[in-house]
């Protein structure tokens, strides 16, 4: 009896062979699976930073001059900061140790001092001699050794204003300025020169006659509104040149407005005012046709708030309370982020720094806090991605992605939500097309088709797959989207009338005579492209008359006239067209294999049991390769949730939730394509995107591990076939 071979028996040179064959696959192995455990890190270590917790951390202190500061600004540079003193002492100084760089004095007593809107180096200070000078900061010195100096601008002399009970300035786009004056009995708005004129301004003023008793002005969004505070609530005023100051709605606000409280936010849009309970923000609303101050949301605080600053550049802020406390906050998200007690006096002035990451507070005493603040992406959470968010002038809470504007006033709009329903949306609609294309395409090529067209029609199909999807986006995007808009109709008549058509042909290919059909058998999908071709030629020919009528002439217009329904040229139809194209050689390749591989003893059982061809296919061959089509879906499935380049030039790029098939979308991937040039490195956005990259990833893993187990769960099922 000849004895079995094993390992040993094998010359050397064939065991070194095997050896180093298994330990290269092994290394194959780990090495692609600890690059995706090494890609799964790093999107993790990069997005990871959006969902730290803001904080407070511990103040340093400096001793500077006494003296009861009216205003406190840090100086764009972030290395110095402006103190305007109730005794007219004017002074800059700097942040490292405190030491005095530049002072002045005013012979005047000052009762406010405010910085200009819309300019990053005016402010304005007002005296008990009802007068208004107009200060500025300027950076001298050059890039390596600055130094800030202060200049007090029209001549140096001051503005007249009158009786006022309070005032606010905004510089417009020229250069000037508008001032807006509130007097017990009326609300008056002046516009003044460019301020570096050493003439002292004059000229005509826009005025109201006032009953309500208003205690505070500020003026809105680009310096074309105004609000007044107090008395029966806060009244939204615009600014016409022509026909002048034109209220609107009064709207009534809770309790007292003392001078100290409110606070307008970044853009003016919303002002964020006190109340017993806490802060409450208010925006510019226009529902309803009048424009009035709406009610956002609330940040309750357990303690009231005596005085708050808000960030320059976001939509943070920063509020003091009655018991000494600090509450560090941010409007967009909703939230009160971090809180730190005791640490300020109750009278101290607030100062942020340019970049919000460090908050100085001065007290009469002298006394300064550097305070640092760790808040790097106050405007994310896990609400603001997923939920939807009340956002500044609009009339209800949505979901919107909007990662940049044209302005600096922006309202940074993060939510995930239109991405991720774009990206289950375009992978729905290519997959409605693709998956019963593919799979009945491969249950006929390899159970029906004749063995000589089958070797032809499978290799063409899959080298389908190798077409550059860059090339199947540009044709979708500049050629096959404007094709199908300038031919709606004859669009929707091909997708009715061809698989009408061919189901009818396939009743009437079963009547004819037994001998022919047989002579014809595995050859019928060649027989029916000429019946396939013609259905097409006639729906084209007939699609004029039927829209002409059925849809008076115009099917877009009539959508929209009867349905509402809006037709964009890039749409989930052209998506889904495109789309399948690309994934179909896929599914089909895999499901072909799957069907083509099962036993064909197990189908010839069941033809000799007396079953019909397509009970047989239907009921045994199916079922024995159902893991490997389960598996093909799921695979083009994965393809599709991850293409970049078709969704990215066919889709028109809109992130929306609409799910109609007229309408486009933005996907994750491509919204990644579209924007991580632009982002800054280490920003919220660009952070934001990483982490959208982490939820593809997320997706396509779970999409492939349900694919898995179910394909486990139909093999043990149906394996024993």
């Amino acid at each position: 009896m000849r004895a079995s071979l094993n390992i040993a028996t094998l010359p050397r040179r064939r065991r070194w062979i095997d050896f180093l064959t298994r330990a290269v696959m092994a290394l194959g192995a780990a090495a692609v699976a600890a690059v995706i455990v090494l890609m799964l890190a790093f999107l993790v270590q990069v997005a990871a930073p959006l969902f730290l917790p803001a904080a407070i951390a511990p103040s340093t202190e400096l001793s500077l001059p006494a003296g009861h500061a009216k205003l406190l600004r840090v100086h764009p540079s972030g290395d110095a900061a402006l103190r305007v003193d109730a005794d007219g002492r004017i002074s800059i100084f700097a942040l490292s140790d405190g030491a005095q760089l530049q002072s002045r004095w005013l012979d005047a007593t000052v009762v406010a001092a405010k910085p200009v809107f819309l300019a990053n180096d005016l402010h304005a200070v007002l005296d008990s001699a009802q007068q208004l000078w107009l200060l500025q900061t300027v950076q001298r010195g050059g890039a390596r050794r600055p130094s800030p100096e202060l200049n007090i601008l029209f001549g140096g002399r001051p503005i007249p204003v009158g009786a006022v009970i309070d005032y606010d300035l905004a510089q417009q786009a020229d250069g000037t300025l508008k001032l807006a004056l509130l007097s017990p009995t009326a609300l008056q708005v002046r516009r003044l020169p460019a301020p570096f004129t050493t003439v002292a301004p004059s000229g005509g003023a826009q005025s109201h006659t006032l009953e309500d008793g208003a205690e505070r002005v500020l003026f809105g969004p680009g310096g074309r509104w105004l609000f007044t505070l107090g008395g029966t609530g806060a009244t939204v005023w615009s600014i016409a040149p022509r026909v002048g100051l034109q209220p609107f709605a009064n709207t009534p606000l809770p309790g007292a407005l003392p001078l100290h409280s409110a606070t307008p936010l970044l853009g003016r849009q919303s002002l964020l005012i006190a109340g017993d309970g806490g802060v409450a923000q208010w925006s510019l609303s226009r529902a309803g046709g009048r424009p009035h101050l709406a009610l956002v949301r609330t940040f309750p605080l357990a303690a009231a708030p005596r005085t708050m600053v808000a960030e320059r550049q976001r939509k943070g802020f920063v509020v003091l309370d009655e018991t000494h406390n600090l509450h560090l906050g941010h409007a967009t998200s909703g939230r009160i982020l971090a809180h730190r007690k005791g640490t300020v006096g109750m009278d101290a002035a607030l100062a942020l720094s340019p970049q919000a990451d460090l908050l100085l507070a001065l007290e009469p005493s002298g006394k300064l806090h550097r305070i640092p603040l760790l808040n790097a992406h106050p405007e994310v959470s896990w609400a603001t991605l997923f939920s939807k968010v009340q956002y500044e002038s609009y009339e209800e809470p949505a979901h919107i992605w909007q990662s940049a504007a044209a302005h600096t006033d922006f309202e940074p709009k993060f939510s995930l939500a239109p991405l991720l329903f774009g990206t289950l949306k375009a992978a729905f609609y290519a997959m409605l097309f693709a998956a019963p294309v593919a799979v009945m395409g491969a249950i006929y090529t390899a159970c029906f088709m004749a063995p000589g067209m089958r070797r032809w029609v499978k290799p063409t199909i899959e080298m389908m797959a190798a077409l550059p999807t860059v090339v199947l986006g540009f044709l979708a995007g500049l050629w096959l989207a404007p094709l199908i808009e300038a031919n709606l109709a004859a669009t929707a008549a091909l997708f009715l009338l061809v698989p009408g058509g061919m189901l009818l042909f396939a009743g009437l290919w079963r009547r004819l005579g037994e001998n022919f059909r047989k002579r014809c058998e595995g050859w019928q999908g060649l027989l029916a492209v000429a019946p396939m071709v013609g259905l097409a030629a006639a729906a084209i020919h007939l699609a004029p008359t039927i829209e002409s009528a059925w849809f008076g002439g115009d099917l877009k217009a009539w959508l929209f006239a009867v349905h509402g329904i809006d037709y964009e040229q890039r749409n989930a139809l052209v998506v889904g067209l495109a789309m399948g194209v690309a994934v179909i050689p896929l599914i089909f390749a895999i499901a072909e294999d799957a069907i083509h591989a099962v036993p064909p003893h197990l189908a010839d059982a069941s033809l000799a049991l007396g079953a019909t061809r397509w009970q047989t296919v239907t009921r045994v061959i199916l079922l024995t390769a159902s893991p490997g089509i389960f598996s093909a879906l799921m695979i083009g499935l994965g393809r599709a949730v991850g293409e970049t380049m078709i969704v990215l030039m066919a889709t028109g790029n809109t992130p929306i939730t609409d799910f109609s098939i007229f309408q486009g979308m933005r996907t994750l991937a491509a919204n990644i394509a579209v924007e991580l040039p632009e982002s800054e490195v280490g920003g919220t956005h660009y952070r934001l995107l990483y982490l959208t990259a982490l939820l593809l990833f997320a997706m396509t893993f779970a999409f492939n591990t349900a694919g898995d187990l179910v394909r486990e769960r139909l093999r043990m099922r149906f394996g024993s076939l």
